[in-house]
């Protein structure tokens, strides 16, 4: 922590404030603090540290604390109270965070720091009281919209997906905020204090339970273990945020390790065939979608890239190098991977892909939309300022298509995972993380193989595992030759007693009638007799 200066004003307040969405770890904060930044000694020693601590002149007892972190390029402004002057009665001096930048606005700040000093002026621990307060009174009704506009405030500083924060606001709106518990009444109306970890699993249990309703569809659904989960999650996130201003208890989060509902993954795999069948039919006979969307969908096949990331392509990331004309360098950038930080010029969530001649002219084809980058643009309208297509477009042209062609109806995701599970099998790990941008070989073997799935068994991975086994057989062949002579196979026969003959028969016909009747073995049959599967019932 470096104490930077002595001296703060109500003007230079405002200026964190006014210029926060702008906010950049060297310039911008250069000239909020009034620095001159080509004085190179000067910003030498304000950033060689994280932290910068001003103390202000006109409120003696409020300090700032700016935090930040130059590699991601992102920042924390918070207010703290420091009573150095008295003392409360227990001897403690207090020095707490009591709001933050931008979740809390200006007038707020100064207006609950004179609420602070009179607090402390009458001799009274402001933030043990507001504790007490929010854990006696406060339900979580009163809360959780708080945290909510938090995260708000870090989709305003481009540190969370806009989308996130949506999805956390519904779940809210449409979950959370109406569940009753066991008892009858509202989880929402609870009051934090009288939120334990036994009524998150009751909460849990009544998500999984009860329906849900769609105010736009109007009817009741059964929520998904993805949307129980998400819901858990956000508690969780929530407590956090609490225990971290203090309106809990510290180490009293109810959600800490709680265990979450298990979603099988997605195994659906296509063959090359059926994706071939599926592929012809859209490029050459469908004519109900736009060239954007085949080439798009078409794209998921050639690249082995998730829908979005296709969708996110720009032209400028289309990068022809043909300076040699016998080796003309073909290939588009991939950006912005799926992940918490996005960082486009890092490099680190980034990856190349080379495109043969054919699928550049193919590219190329696509008509262009002035003063818009994307090769996959839009012109509609969207509350987000979005101007690529939306992956909804690709998935309804997908099953269209399949109910043309009496397919199963399959997701963009499912090309991603049949291209990986023939990829793996035919030209290796290092080349499907090359290509896929995929860097983890335990998410690639837990969630995209399905070379094997229950008794099938992929056609490359066969005929890879045969080409294998011969080598290995041949290889093994030169250093052990054991000749097989066929005129010496004989056949051993266990000789039966009339009477094991009698029994072997009798099981078998047993196991007969039980099969033709129950279409199982005897022993499934009897195990599921004795769980009362089978009985009558009144």
């Amino acid at each position: 922590m470096q104490l930077y200066a002595n001296t703060i004003n109500r003007q230079l307040i405002q200026r964190l404030q006014q210029d926060l969405k702008k906010f950049k770890p060297q310039d911008n904060l250069c000239s909020l603090l009034g620095i001159d930044k080509d004085d190179i000694d000067i910003r030498n020693s304000l950033f060689t540290c994280r932290r910068l601590k001003i103390r202000s002149v006109l409120q003696a007892k409020l300090i700032i604390e700016i935090e930040i972190d130059h590699n991601a390029r992102t920042h924390k402004i918070e207010f703290f109270y420091d009573d150095r002057v008295g003392r409360i009665a227990n001897g403690k001096r207090v020095y707490r965070k009591f709001a933050a930048l931008p979740e809390f606005r200006l007038e707020l700040v100064l207006e609950r720091y004179e609420e602070i000093i009179a607090s402390f002026t009458r001799g009274e621990n402001w933030f043990e009281k507001a504790k007490e307060n929010a854990l006696d009174n406060d339900t979580l009704q009163d809360q959780y919209p708080k945290w909510l506009s938090s995260r708000k405030a870090e989709v305003d500083l481009n540190q969370l997906d806009i989308k996130t924060h949506e999805g956390d606001v519904g779940r809210w709106n449409n979950h959370l905020i109406h569940i009753s518990l066991k008892d009858g009444s509202l989880f929402s109306k609870r009051s934090l204090k009288s939120i334990t970890r036994r009524t998150i699993i009751e909460l849990k249990d009544q998500l999984m339970t009860t329906l849900a309703f769609d105010p736009k569809k109007k009817r009741y659904y059964t929520r998904g273990a993805s949307v129980v989960n998400r819901c858990l999650h956000n508690l969780k996130g929530f407590y956090e945020w609490a225990e971290d201003r203090e309106i809990i208890n510290e180490g009293t989060n109810p959600c800490y390790n709680l265990k979450y509902l298990d979603i099988p993954p997605r195994t659906k795999k296509l063959e090359f065939v059926e994706l071939g069948r599926f592929m012809n039919y859209l490029m050459t006979t469908y004519d109900k979608s736009s060239d954007r969307v085949k080439v798009a969908i078409y794209l998921l096949w050639i690249t082995g890239q998730r829908i979005t990331e296709i969708l996110k392509i720009k032209w400028s990331d289309l990068i022809i190098d043909e300076t040699d004309p016998a080796a003309p360098k073909r290939i588009l950038m991939i950006r912005n991977k799926k992940g918490k930080r996005k960082n486009d010029n890092t490099g680190k969530n980034m990856h190349a892909v080379y495109l043969t001649e054919a699928t550049e002219k193919l590219i190329r084809s696509l008509p262009r939309l002035e003063h818009n980058d994307y090769i996959f643009w839009t012109n509609r309208v969207n509350k987000h300022g979005r101007e690529y297509m939306c992956a909804t477009s690709a998935n309804a042209v997908i099953k269209q298509v399949c109910k043309k062609l009496g397919m199963e109806h399959f997701a963009p995701h499912d090309i991603k995972r049949s291209l990986i599970t023939h990829d793996i099998n035919a030209y290796g790990m290092d080349a499907v993380k090359r290509q896929t941008g995929n860097k983890s070989e335990r998410v690639i073997n837990e969630t995209y193989d399905q070379s094997i799935l229950e008794d099938n068994v992929d056609s490359v991975f066969l005929q890879k595992s045969k080409e294998l086994q011969e080598m290995r057989e041949l290889e093994i062949e030169s250093f052990a030759n054991i000749p097989l002579e066929t005129n010496n196979v004989f056949t051993l026969i266990q000789k039966k007693t009339p009477a094991k003959v009698a029994q072997a028969s009798r099981r078998e016909r047993y196991r007969k009638k039980i099969f033709d009747e129950y279409g199982m073995s005897p022993s499934q049959y009897h195990k599921r007799k004795k769980e009362g599967y089978y009985d009558k019932k009144a």
